[in-house]
């Protein structure tokens, strides 16, 4: 490719004829920063020459045979956001040819760019979801797929929650038998930093008012994806309220619920009222402190 400067890329692999994953390798015993330092100059000097099919790419691999790792494309991309393939017990795959094998394999690199990349809409980059949380939201599909259970995903503090729960709800509205996705997260939690996290995925959809008619009309009309705060939700559902004759109709259908940091809101009389209210729910916490016996005082 000749831009600024003439660029002979590694390995690039097409899907229906364009360039989608681009491969940079290094030989043993180099660092793995040189080959993502490549790639980086490459967005500078070529991927947009020609006809900038280059542009097209959505997942980067960095490997020197020995540490393999993969990121999305992001001209504000640091080191920090490349990551380490894993299998579903969170073993690292690293060696070229098991990542190959893996990530690489023809119908995950297709889910992997179809499913598991995110626009961040705040600042119009891509985010490609880690090993961990592929493997939770695809458990999460598979459960509400498969059984009518309910289920938690504990992710550490830190760990990306946000973004697995938002990916999660975005996979599970597009299942048939799937009515609505109820994404609740808990006001008191909501600040500048959150609120601004949810956002950047879905833009307005944390506004922090007490307005519970927006929501009442979102659960009865055809959005299929909605985020709440639980004080509102608790709002439409409680019993004798004036929105009561309005939610009738939802009742009977088919609702997943992900609750955002489950250990604060997943108890008493809150729970109590969701619990009789729907009639074919399933509920999914993510936490990074779930409550177990030898902790539950």
């Amino acid at each position: 490719m000749e831009g600024t400067y003439k660029n002979r890329y590694d390995v690039t692999l097409l899907v229906n004829g364009l360039p989608l994953v681009q491969i940079e390798l290094k030989r043993r015993g180099l660092e793995l920063k040189e080959a993502f330092n490549q790639i980086n100059r490459y967005q500078r000097h070529s991927f947009w020459a020609n006809t900038a099919l280059f542009q097209y790419v959505q997942i980067f691999v960095i490997s020197n045979g020995v540490n393999t790792k993969y990121c999305a494309n992001n001209r504000n991309q640091s080191f920090k956001q490349t990551f380490f393939w894993a299998d579903v017990e969170n073993e690292l795959i690293t060696q070229l040819d098991k990542f190959a094998d893996t990530f690489l394999e023809k119908c995950h690199v297709s889910k992997m760019i179809a499913k598991y990349i995110v626009l961040q809409e705040t600042d119009k980059v891509l985010m490609i979801l880690r090993p961990y949380q592929y493997f939770a939201v695809e458990k999460i599909v598979k459960r509400v797929r498969e059984t009518t259970a309910d289920g938690y995903i504990w992710h550490t503090t830190g760990s990306g929650k946000t973004l697995t729960s938002f990916k999660a709800s975005q996979v599970l509205k597009e299942l048939p038998d799937v009515d609505k996705v109820v994404f609740v997260v808990d006001r008191a939690d909501l600040d500048y930093q959150t609120t601004r996290e949810f956002n950047a995925f879905s833009a307005g959809s944390v506004d922090g008012t007490d307005n519970t008619s927006a929501l009442v009309r979102q659960l009865t009309d055809d959005t299929s994806l909605i985020v709440t705060t639980i004080q509102k939700l608790n709002t439409a559902i409680r019993p004798g309220s004036r929105h009561t004759a309005k939610m009738a109709s939802v009742a009977d259908k088919r609702i997943v619920l992900i609750f955002d940091e489950c250990h604060r809101s997943q108890f008493g009389e809150t729970h109590w009222r969701i619990t009789e209210f729907f009639k074919r729910f399933q509920m999914f916490g993510f936490t990074g402190t779930p409550i177990f016996a030898e902790n539950a005082t």
